[in-house]
């Protein structure tokens, strides 16, 4: 998977891993994150179940932190707008990072795969990319038009090129 390329021993920021997570899909970064913040990778894979249930995300169930395919592990496309939205609404101060053009750590310099950043589309907040071979291309994107907030998900893509032209 995806990868910020961090080391065993690495002392890394919050915001770096954040934005790792973010920005760049590192699933190195959101391993971190749940050892750091909770008591163990287990526990941190309850709370992350807790909290879907107490954001009315009925149809998501997950057995690790970053996504990949694992047996029990889903997430419908009308939760992944949920949680976008809820992210924007309640951490705008992460959610910029969904924004940002390219992420480096250790000199590594990779760019986001959004194809609405890539290719400035006018209005876009962020989003976040990601790919599974069971899941295909999947993109949940946000942009602005006047006062509202528009959420547009997709998944089951079957190259990134055909993920760029739904959008």
């Amino acid at each position: 998977g995806s990868s910020m390329f961090l080391n065993y021993g690495d002392v890394v920021t919050i915001e770096d891993l954040i934005k790792g997570l973010l920005a760049v899909s590192a699933n190195d970064a959101s391993i971190a994150l749940a050892e750091t913040t909770s008591s163990d990778y287990n526990s941190f894979i309850k709370l992350m179940n807790s909290k879907a249930q107490e954001l009315n995300m009925k149809n998501s169930h997950f057995m690790n932190p970053h996504g990949l395919h694992e047996e029990g592990h889903y997430m419908t496309l009308r939760d992944l707008a949920t949680l976008a939205i809820r992210l924007y609404e309640d951490f705008p101060e992460y959610a910029k990072f969904l924004n940002i053009r390219e992420f480096t750590y250790r000199n590594i310099t990779q760019k986001n795969r959004n194809p609405l950043i890539k290719n400035n589309y006018d209005g876009t907040l962020g989003g976040k990319t990601g790919h599974t071979n069971q899941g295909g291309y999947g993109l949940v994107a946000m942009v602005k038009r006047d006062n509202r907030k528009l959420v547009a998900v997709v998944n089951k893509v079957s190259s990134p090129k055909l993920r760029e032209k739904m959008i």
